[in-house]
């Protein structure tokens, strides 16, 4: 049964266990929260194949409105969520990007945190994770979520997720039919550590964005038939 509640979705960024995601997830103390770390089972795997998908359209049955907070390349995993199940989409109120990152930036961020050849990883990239590749250019390409405040943490010293990259990903989300509503956090913090640079800041922007979340649409029961009714203006 559907509450009133916010569910509060962090998916988590490459290379950061339970551990460091508690981290974000205290942002939202007391408050409903569903963490779903990086794997790159999900960026391998076919959508239907990978199971955690369900697991999060699932748990976000409970809720009629989501706040999502997604860390570097797990935008990956959130596209396909919300192309999976579009009724989730709707639910989203509020998000926040936090150094987004095409798939092109894997071989780089693995090797700041494990030293590994990008000629090693990249490769892989055009063939082991080609649909990633493929959802990575459409979270680039165009605003996922118009209309929708949206927050974007982003530096100057990330060379995951280039400042000119993430520069020319809000010109294009700004332009067509449905553009992104989009505030932004311009950071000197390396990949993912704004968060640990700046704290207090960090925290108020997250809670900026939601403050201007956008509400569901109102809703009646029919109690005789338990079914909800969109209310008509």
């Amino acid at each position: 049964m559907a509450t009133s509640n916010k569910l509060h979705l962090l998916t988590g960024g490459i290379g950061l266990g339970m551990r460091q995601l508690s981290k974000y997830s205290k942002l939202y103390a007391n408050k409903p929260t569903y963490v779903q770390p990086f794997t790159l089972a999900a960026v391998a795997s076919p959508r239907a194949m990978y199971p955690d998908y369900h697991k999060v359209y699932k748990e976000s049955q409970n809720y009629d409105e989501i706040h999502l907070h997604t860390l570097s390349g797990s935008c990956h995993f959130v596209v396909n969520l919300v192309e999976q199940y579009p009724d989730l989409k709707a639910k989203i109120s509020s998000a926040v990007f936090d150094s987004p990152c095409h798939i092109q930036g894997i071989p780089a961020a693995l090797k700041h945190l494990k030293g590994v050849p990008e000629g090693i990883t990249r490769p892989l990239i055009s063939t082991v994770f080609r649909g990633a590749i493929t959802t990575s250019d459409t979270f680039v390409r165009e605003a996922l979520l118009p209309g929708v405040p949206t927050g974007v943490i982003y530096s100057d010293r990330d060379k995951v997720a280039p400042v000119t990259m993430i520069e020319q990903m809000l010109e294009s989300w700004a332009e067509g039919d449905a553009p992104a509503s989009v505030l932004r956090m311009k950071t000197n913090s390396e990949h993912l550590l704004t968060m640990r640079d700046q704290p207090e800041d960090y925290e108020k922007f997250v809670e900026s964005v939601m403050a201007m979340a956008k509400k569901p649409a109102p809703k009646t029961v029919d109690e005789a038939e338990g079914v909800a009714i969109p209310l008509v203006a």
